[in-house]
């Protein structure tokens, strides 16, 4: 049955992110400042190694999960999110990390693999990198549909890739590690985009592109009025939280905000 059309202003508004940045610089600890209990899909190794034991934590890990975890791209309910949301209505925010870590699985898993004819470990070529991008895109968008049906927060994390070089040396661009056109495809799905960076044990977060970083994009702030805010310091850690922001925003029905100070 198709969905009913319903004003916008009585429309339940959730979040959809994609931050990314260098290794180090407090992603996963950000990410996990987001509202109520949070579900991790985890790629990474020693993904939730910063995070404190809580309750209001959950882990599904695919770390030593190596086909199974691209294979399950294919699957009803991809990784059981569909499943888990039902099971814990508590859940309120979904987050995957990292793109970057399912990225190099899934161009692992293309070797040899029927639906990449021709590519092999060392040398993916253009069936690879294909195979790569469908299911890379498929996991994205089957996050984003589950988390949508439920009307749950979702993050996505990605790595920072090293800065792309022009014909004399000089740095052309500084984006996400995703390979391809996946750089594009992936953020352009998502309403949040935000670049995270620590500078003298200071973490920010810019939300609107600047320099050479790229993507970066929110309509969750006036970004005329500025292009990053203070996350945390080493005095003050959690001196933004995203719960925080996230209930703002709704109470200022969904206008735009003005950075944190």
């Amino acid at each position: 049955m198709p969905p009913e059309a319903a004003p916008l202003k009585t429309r339940p508004v959730r979040v959809s992110m994609f931050l990314w940045g260098p290794a180090g610089c407090g992603k996963t600890h950000f990410a996990n400042t987001a509202p109520g209990k949070r579900l991790f899909i985890n790629f990474d190794n020693d993904g939730p190694a910063s995070l404190e034991k809580s309750d209001e934590t959950l882990i599904k890990d695919y770390t030593t999960e190596h086909d199974s975890c691209v294979n399950q791209v294919k699957e009803s309910d991809p990784f059981g999110i569909d499943r888990e949301l039902r099971t814990h209505p508590d859940i309120s925010t979904v987050i995957v990390d990292s793109v970057t870590a399912f990225v190099s699985r899934a161009v692992a898993y293309s070797a040899g693999h029927k639906y990449a004819p021709g590519s092999v470990f060392e040398n993916p070529g253009p069936s690879g990198y294909g195979f790569r991008n469908r299911f890379t895109l498929g996991l994205c968008k089957s996050v984003l549909l589950a988390t949508a049906k439920h009307d749950k927060h979702v993050i996505f994390i990605g790595h920072e890739d090293t800065p792309t070089l022009g014909a004399e040396g000089a740095v052309n661009e500084i984006t996400v590690l995703l390979g391809g056109s996946l750089k594009q495809e992936v953020p352009s799905q998502i309403s949040e985009v935000w670049h995270m960076q620590e500078r003298n044990l200071v973490r920010y977060v810019q939300v609107r592109q600047f320099g050479l970083y790229k993507p970066m994009k929110t309509r969750m702030f006036d970004a005329q009025k500025g292009f990053e805010f203070e996350a945390s310091n080493k005095d003050n850690p959690a001196k933004v939280l995203l719960a925080e922001l996230f209930d703002r925003w709704k109470k200022n029905e969904y206008n735009k905000l003005e950075l944190p100070k």
